[in-house]
């Protein structure tokens, strides 16, 4: 029986052609495993590789493509937007069928304790394989970026859980088995970045400290349980974006994310001009997400969200259909 798994790694290059062409190869020279999509940014200086596969081959060409970047990529040079702490940002495995979570997590943990020893990189179990329940949340490794990885390391508490010297060619990397999540970017009219980070205040689960009347902290939770969001502006299309990950499509699917979006935005006196996935999407949640917009709209979800206004949305690069693997 097959055990079909994805992974999505975020490596940190976008500007140099070569090396993101050595990561593909040593991803696509291996049998059994199909390369989806590769969303690279220029300016934030990342790609996203999203492929998947039988398990045997998948966990084959994850070693080889973190093998090539660890060769290619040195931190001590790397300037980029998005937030990072290391040349194999972050390493994900999803289990997709054939496998569960909990079968997945203990191979999941002997291959990062392998590719941590065999190119001595710093490495963070996260999420599912987080070992304490403060390490789940990747932006808490993260924190500090690869700048202050160093110095982050000495404190016990942040002792990477395999390979725990600095590698200043590295930098850190993470690891774990996660669910599948959408990476999602709204697109604003405005070039006012602050707006995009007041509606990602306003969206994401976590939502923001506020005072009370008294003048004492609490937190007020946002309007999409399961969402990430962050607000910034990107160079590569000169566009101000709410960038967010939906974790859990279940509590918070697609259209409504978008949708509030449209809402705050109009009361922020801007509008949105369209979208963007990075990585793949479920068939199922595009197809929830049509027959809402059909419905409403009597408009495709691709047209009514505007997926193509920044880069061709393609729908056998960037839908997976994860039920074709249940049979």
């Amino acid at each position: 029986m097959a055990r079909i798994i994805e992974c999505v790694p975020n490596f940190c290059v976008g500007q140099d052609q070569e090396v993101i062409l050595e990561i593909r190869k040593a991803i696509q020279n291996i049998k059994g495993v199909t390369l989806k999509c590769i969303d690279t940014g220029y300016y934030a200086n990342r790609s996203v590789f999203t492929f998947l596969g039988d398990i045997d081959p998948m966990l084959e060409a994850a070693y080889q493509s973190i093998k090539s970047a660890s060769e290619c990529i040195d931190m001590r040079t790397h300037q980029g937007a998005h937030p990072r702490f290391g040349a194999i940002d972050v390493f994900p495995f999803v289990s997709i069928a054939g496998i569960t979570d909990q079968e997945l997590v203990p191979i999941v943990a002997e291959f990062a304790k392998n590719v941590a020893n065999d190119f001595k990189i710093p490495t963070y179990l996260y999420e599912k394989n987080a070992s304490t329940l403060y390490r789940k949340d990747l932006s808490k490794i993260r924190k500090g970026e690869y700048e202050g990885l160093e110095a982050k390391m000495k404190d016990k508490q942040w002792l990477p859980d395999h390979y725990q010297n600095f590698n200043p060619k590295t930098g850190g990397m993470a690891i774990g088995v996660r669910n599948v999540l959408v990476a999602f970017n709204v697109n604003l009219e405005t070039k006012d970045v602050v707006i995009a980070k007041n509606i990602a205040e306003e969206i994401r689960a976590s939502g923001k400290i506020k005072r009370n009347e008294k003048g004492e902290k609490y937190r007020a939770y946002g309007l999409c349980k399961g969402v990430k969001a962050i607000g910034w502006y990107i160079r590569d299309f000169d566009k101000v974006q709410v960038s967010m990950n939906i974790f859990d499509t279940t509590l918070t699917p697609v259209h409504e994310v978008f949708e509030t979006c449209v809402q705050l935005a109009k009361k922020q006196n801007t509008r949105v001009t369209g979208s963007e996935l990075i990585g793949c999407i479920p068939k199922h949640c595009l197809d929830e997400a049509d027959t809402y917009f059909i419905e409403k709209y009597q408009l495709s979800a691709s047209i009514a969200m505007n997926l193509n206004e920044l880069k061709p949305f393609d729908l056998d690069k960037n839908v997976i259909d994860f039920n074709s693997f249940c049979g």
